[in-house]
């Protein structure tokens, strides 16, 4: 499965991209001409490691996968944010070669490699536990972008991150808020780090509830662009949109593309970062920023 382009990471400065893995026509392809990109970075970088595929693919080699983590742990200046959706590969190649007789043995979990699952519904939730169960990185994430359904409740212990974002592209569907703040809520509960990177295409459309009732922008373009979408991620009719009573768990979304949709949940931008990346690993003045602030203008979320 290819990545959605909401899933890369949109902070308030960029991460560098290293793609040693990239999409092919029907399977990711390995690029061995890519693999020792980070060797050449005189300073410490924050890195998203195939940002658009999964690595742990089955079509990628075995080998490839040793040589791209034998890149990673020799260069420990920087910090490599690494996503699985194939997350029993990951956890089953990563435990051997981690264990006491395996080639890296305790390096992973001193170094600066991340490790992180894919959740965009609650049927990807199985992948939780691999990560769980893989031989502890420098840091696990849960990558919940692009969040297309109500995740529900999540095992966060030995979680140290989990980020959030909406879709972007051509054939984008919206993010329901309650999705959203159903994460902020279990991560300030277990006091993990939780970080919104953008709407994506679809943003919270303009107007506000009274007593159930959705009352629009007056605006006939706007609420041409809008529609009801319920909790469960169904769009429901907008054929008078403004003269019906809906349920308050019914969320009106605009389609107004990743730009001007933000990066705001309930009025706040969240960037909260774990304390293992803080400090200098990341690039463009990062260094010793204890969180991130400021809209998305690249890079990858909302």
């Amino acid at each position: 499965m290819t990545a959605s382009a909401a899933s890369r990471l949109t902070l308030s400065f960029r991460p560098e991209r290293w793609e040693p893995v990239v999409a092919g026509a029907e399977d990711p392809e390995p690029r061995g001409d890519r693999l020792g990109k980070p060797l050449r970075w005189r300073s410490p970088r924050l890195v998203e490691v195939c940002p658009d595929v999964d690595p742990f693919a089955g079509a990628v080699p075995e080998g490839f996968l040793f040589s791209l983590f034998e890149v990673m742990l020799a260069t420990p200046q920087h910090r490599y944010l690494l996503t699985a959706e194939r997350a029993d590969r990951m956890e089953h190649i990563l435990n051997r070669w981690c264990d006491d007789t395996g080639h890296f043995g305790p390096r992973l979990a001193a170094s600066g490699v991340w490790l992180g699952v894919r959740l965009e519904r609650a049927r990807d939730g199985w992948r939780i536990p691999h990560l769980l169960r893989t031989t502890r990185p420098g840091g696990r994430f849960l990558r919940c972008a692009p969040l297309l359904g109500d995740l529900g409740d999540l095992p966060l212990h030995s979680v140290a991150w989990v980020l959030a974002a909406g879709q972007r592209g051509a054939q984008a569907g919206p993010t329901h808020p309650d999705w959203l703040r159903g994460l902020r809520d279990q991560c300030a509960a277990a006091q993990v780090p939780f970080s919104f990177l953008g709407w994506g295409e679809w943003a919270p459309g303009v107007g506000t509830y009274r007593g159930g009732a959705y009352t629009t922008c007056p605006s006939p373009r706007v609420a041409r662009r809008g529609i009801l979408l319920d909790r469960g991620g169904v769009e429901r009719s907008t054929s008078e949109l403004n003269t019906f009573s809906v349920p308050a768990d019914w969320a009106r979304m605009t389609r107004l593309g990743r730009l001007q949709s933000g990066r705001q949940l309930d009025g706040q931008v969240w960037d909260e970062l774990p304390e293992g990346l803080r400090g200098p690993v990341g690039v463009a003045g990062v260094a010793g920023v204890a969180g991130v602030a400021g809209v998305a203008r690249s890079g990858l979320g909302g």
